[in-house]
């Protein structure tokens, strides 16, 4: 795993959960105290912060993909299975197990996205869009050992060097962002 916990201080560790809590959420939210405990739960348990992260990301996707759109998450305790869930499939891998999980929904967007890259191939941006589809679908591979960061950070690149290699003719791809947390 690449976050140690110990490399954050408490401050930090709590701030950047509530950040992404936010982000996530879409707006500035106030974490309740029984919040703040159990985030300093996660950390006392020494769960990696992109994990926690991570299982924040899940839950905003499941709650996007399946619940009512008038209602919003109000609670890191509407996270917390998916931060078990992060947590367990974290270590599964440090044993040695496990790969990126099929059902994820960011290994589906990325393959999404790799899909309509393959769509919109042509005489002119052809090469550059399968690269593009070939490096995201190893991207989608790779994404459950990698951290939520690392794998924003990839997918944006991918998506620069394609914008880049398309130059004029991307204007007239439409293709969804590449990171599956881009707003």
């Amino acid at each position: 795993m690449n976050d140690d916990p110990s490399l954050y201080g408490q401050d930090e560790y709590f701030e950047r959960i509530e950040r992404q809590f936010g982000l996530r959420r879409g707006g500035p939210l106030m974490l309740s105290p029984r919040d703040w405990q159990r985030v300093e739960s996660w950390q006392k348990k020494e769960i990696p912060l992109e994990v926690v992260l991570r299982g924040i990301n899940r839950a905003f996707d499941h709650f996007e993909a399946t619940a009512d759109k008038t209602r919003r998450i109000n609670s890191l305790s509407y996270c917390e299975q998916h931060i078990r869930d992060a947590w367990d499939q974290a270590c599964e891998r440090a044993d040695g197990g496990g790969t990126a999980d099929p059902g994820d929904p960011t290994v589906t967007h990325l393959l999404e996205c790799a899909a309509a890259c393959r769509r919109h191939v042509g005489e002119h941006v052809g090469a550059a869009l399968e690269t593009a589809a070939t490096a995201l679908e190893q991207l989608a591979r790779e994404a459950g050992s990698l951290s939520a960061a690392e794998l924003d950070a990839r997918a944006t690149e991918i998506q620069d060097r394609l914008a880049k290699n398309l130059g004029a003719g991307q204007r007239s791809v439409p293709l969804p962002p590449f990171s599956p947390w881009a707003v």
